[in-house]
């Protein structure tokens, strides 16, 4: 029979690794913000409306 120590610090040794290889991955996951409250809000562009109204109704002239 063998003793146990040996296979404990294998294992162990394993679990270092393994930590030590996904570390730098988790790292380079871009931050972004709280789950939910950032679904759909990635900010794509900008337009300076200055003080207007960014709606703008386009008249039709139908005749009937």
């Amino acid at each position: 029979m063998t003793s146990p120590l040996p296979r404990r610090s294998v294992v162990l040794l394993g679990l270092v690794l393994v930590s030590l290889v996904a570390a730098p991955a988790r790292s380079q996951a871009p931050a972004r913000g709280h789950g939910a409250e950032a679904h759909d809000m990635e900010l794509v562009g900008h337009d300076d409306l200055q003080g207007r109204s960014a709606y703008q109704p386009t008249i039709h002239a139908q005749r009937g």
